[in-house]
């Protein structure tokens, strides 16, 4: 299971918004452990962030049935970023099928 921060607004985060799209070229996961690192370093200064949590399995099968196996296994690549760990990046919308949970995340907010 990955995480997503995002600066969406709650009706962005429901299915009749549609799948996210990669904005910066790529959607940029993290880990639980990772989470508050990201939210300081891109969020702090944004009034409303989104924290959607993210089946890995889901977000496979669901690019799969889209773009293809070849293509979807391409699309989610796990790169090294602060310090050397490796973050899961998507390089393709995000179908909303994958999203178990959407919902406002809390500063200093503990994850498990």
């Amino acid at each position: 299971m990955n995480r997503c921060l995002n600066k969406c607004p709650e009706h962005c985060c429901t299915p009749s918004c549609g799948d996210f799209p990669a904005g910066d070229g790529y959607i940029h996961f993290s880990d639980a452990a990772q989470v508050a690192a990201t939210y300081q370093k891109y969020f702090s200064n944004q009034a409303e962030v989104w924290l959607l949590t993210v089946s890995k399995t889901a977000l496979l099968n669901s690019l799969i049935r889209i773009i293809g196996e070849s293509q979807a296994n391409a699309a989610l690549r796990y790169e090294p970023s602060r310090g050397g760990a490796l973050f899961a990046h998507l390089y393709a919308p995000l179908p909303l099928a994958a999203v178990l949970e959407a919902r406002p995340y809390r500063a200093n907010e503990v994850l498990g």
